[in-house]
């Protein structure tokens, strides 16, 4: 997905829940729609500043694997997403230089399910980029870039495929924002 794809597909979605208390941290994260309603600092969507190379090189390393252009594009863009309330994450990096303590400074550890607590079941070349909030649910993007959903609490089945990561991004933003209640 080039830039221009990606934000009219996901980003312009989500800044549909902008208002007067949206926010960039001093880590570069876009908080979108401030809700004081459920806490001071909640937010609808949090979009993580994208990476420099260096860091998707580094990511990569601690992986012990190569992203596809379209999974590197997605970094370079946006490390990371907690959206719509955090009923998604997707995972991004903590760089070793960084120094996080505020909850949205970086996104969820995708090294976390990958390396040091990696996730039954997974094949070789399976990658833990996301999940759900309301079912527990990884997201796994397989060596052949399709993306799939697995139960992990329950049956450990795949519920949901798509072609790619692109389009797996772009339908769930589309499809929880239709059920969103903002």
């Amino acid at each position: 997905m080039n830039k221009d794809i990606f934000d009219k597909m996901v980003i312009n979605k989500l800044l549909g829940a902008s208002n007067s208390g949206d926010a960039i941290n001093s880590c570069g994260t876009q908080l979108v729609g401030h809700r004081p309603e459920i806490a001071p600092k909640a937010y609808t969507h949090a979009i993580f500043k994208g990476l420099e190379e260096k860091d998707i090189n580094e990511m990569e390393l601690d992986l012990g694997t190569k992203f596809s252009p379209m999974l590197r594009n997605f970094f370079k863009f946006a490390n990371g997403m907690m959206i719509f309330s955090g009923s998604l994450r997707v995972m991004g990096y903590i760089p070793s230089n960084s120094d996080a303590s505020g909850v949205y400074d970086y996104p969820s550890n995708i090294l976390t399910p990958n390396v040091s607590a990696r996730v039954d079941g997974l094949l070789e070349g399976d990658l833990v980029i996301g999940w759900y909030k309301k079912d527990g649910s990884y997201v796994v993007v397989n060596r052949e870039g399709q993306v799939s959903r697995y139960d992990v609490l329950d049956s450990g089945e795949e519920i949901q495929r798509w072609v790619d990561f692109d389009n797996w991004l772009a339908s769930e933003v589309i499809e929880l924002h239709k059920n969103y209640t903002y």
